[in-house]
């Protein structure tokens, strides 16, 4: 459900999008907790919705409960969590607060050169300040 509402706002229909997630967080919440890195994961993608969707306020603060989550559950230098953060470092530029999101884009970029280096594709997205989406792959059998 939650790469179902990634393509729907890729091609346009955030609102369907947002749907999706929301239906998707409150499931998997429900099975595996709120701190779960699935949980988690839908829920950065729900704050890009709530963003595109023009609810800045409520994106900034779903993006800064689920950082402050992956960095617990995952770490700081995790993918998943460098992703989160650079979302979020959009969102808070976007309401007005500057020097919060300059320094969290800055600390998010270092964390990419140390880790996936800068020529990484998730860190190209943050460098250009655009959200990352964040999919589910199948396990392998």
């Amino acid at each position: 459900m939650g790469n179902l509402a990634i393509l729907h706002r890729v091609y346009g229909d955030t609102a369907r999008a947002r749907e999706l997630n929301e239906r998707a967080v409150a499931g998997l919440r429900g099975v595996l907790g709120q701190d779960h890195h699935y949980s988690l994961t839908v829920a950065t993608n729900l704050a890009s919705d709530l963003a595109e969707l023009g609810d800045l306020d409520d994106a900034c603060k779903l993006g800064e409960g689920t950082l402050r989550r992956l960095r617990v559950t995952l770490g700081e230098q995790h993918p998943m969590t460098l992703a989160c953060a650079a979302n979020l470092s959009v969102d808070l530029e976007l309401v007005g607060r500057h020097d919060e999101a300059s320094r969290l884009h800055k600390e998010t970029m270092d964390a990419y050169v140390r880790t996936l280096g800068i020529d990484h594709p998730d860190a190209v997205v943050a460098a250009e300040r655009r959200h990352l989406d964040s999919d589910f792959d199948p396990p392998p059998i």
